[in-house]
């Protein structure tokens, strides 16, 4: 889609149920190869699963891994020329049951706390975008169901949304270049 005349193309990196260490395995093999004026990034939801089902200390050694691979990742993508966007993560919306026993209580809790993490140690170095601007229904508190296909995947309604609240970020952005 064009954004002030500029064609812009997408390049969608992520690989389904990929922890932050196998995306970081991925991104510094892939790194050479990736030449772009954005990065836009979200991982961590699948690393804070796998958390929910760790005792507390394994827990928090998860999440603190999280967030150090989270950070060379960023490092790796500026570091290749490009601007980041990190977008916070979104908790798992209307897990069922049998994902609700498995994961257990938790999960909600560890995506606002990396999310403030991420937040705070990321937003000095790189645009982050908090995900409830797009996905949560603030007059009813909760997830808007609607853009996901399940507990953890987007729908192409989502996707679609998602697309839209970027391109007017890129624009934005793009508008506050040319005013400095």
């Amino acid at each position: 889609a064009p954004v002030f005349g500029k064609q812009i193309e997408t390049i969608n990196l992520g690989i389904s149920g990929a922890t932050s260490n196998e995306l970081l395995c991925y991104i510094t093999e892939k790194i050479g190869q990736i030449r772009a004026d954005w990065f836009i990034l979200q991982v961590g939801i699948n690393d804070i699963v796998t958390a929910s089902m760790q005792s507390q200390d394994m827990r928090n050694t998860t999440i603190n891994n999280l967030l150090a691979n989270l950070k060379k990742i960023v490092t790796q993508l500026k570091g290749n020329g490009g601007r980041v966007i990190v977008l916070t993560l979104v908790p798992p919306i209307s897990p069922d049951i049998i994902r609700t026993l498995l994961w257990g209580g938790g999960i909600d809790e560890a995506v606002e706390q990396v999310s403030g993490e991420i937040v705070d140690e990321l937003g000095q170095d790189v645009l982050v975008y908090d995900m409830k601007q797009i996905f949560f229904n603030r007059e009813h508190s909760r997830w808007e169901k609607h853009y996901a296909t399940d507990a953890l995947h987007w729908s192409q309604e989502g996707y679609e949304h998602l697309t839209h609240e970027m391109r007017n970020l890129f624009v934005r952005s793009m508008q506050d270049e040319k005013k400095h």
